[in-house]
């Protein structure tokens, strides 16, 4: 049975996707994850990617669960540690041209 706006299997929902897929993604986007995830905040890469979620619709939603580790020192705020981020990335349709871009960037944890 499909549900459409649920969780897989689920037709418009998220499934399961590769952590290879959106390897790329984070390391492009790093600066930006680290600017919308809080002021002051640096993570030392790369991120290690927990659980990968995809939502086709005009191109691929990302929902990226991951593990940072904080940068202490110079330039990074916190005390160390790690924390959970949940990042949402679109990826546009392959025929725009267009980038891949950051929507969403929450600390879960």
């Amino acid at each position: 049975m499909f549900m459409v706006g649920g969780f897989s299997p689920v037709v418009g929902g998220f499934s399961g996707a590769s952590a290879e897929r959106v390897g790329g993604f984070l390391s492009n986007l790093h600066s930006e994850i680290e600017a919308k995830a809080g002021e002051g905040l640096r993570f030392k890469r790369p991120l290690k990617v927990l659980e990968v979620k995809q939502q086709v619709v005009a191109g691929i939603n990302f929902l990226v669960d991951c593990k940072a580790e904080q940068q202490v020192g110079e330039g990074g705020g916190g005390g160390g540690g790690e924390v959970t981020l949940r990042v949402k990335i679109f990826e546009p349709l392959p025929n725009t041209g267009e980038e891949a871009k950051l929507t969403k960037v929450e600390l879960i944890d």
